[in-house]
């Protein structure tokens, strides 16, 4: 867990399942570039590497959030 993710998780006092979902966001958004001009497909099979159960980002940029 990075210094961002802890911080996050203390200050908003994430349970468990919130706590992990941050976790996923954390690892994919380590593993990806964000850019206004990123490879969609290349993140897409990046993230399906990390999360097989990934199949589309079902949009025309990635779309994230943690709940």
């Amino acid at each position: 867990m990075n210094a961002v993710e802890k911080r996050i998780s203390a200050r908003l006092s994430l349970r468990y399942p919130q706590h992990e979902a941050l976790n996923i966001l954390v690892r994919i958004l380590g593993n990806i570039k964000l850019s206004k001009n990123a490879d969609l497909v290349a993140d897409l099979e990046v993230i399906k590497n990390l999360y097989p159960s990934v199949q589309d980002f079902e949009r025309d940029f990635p779309s994230f959030c943690f709940a």
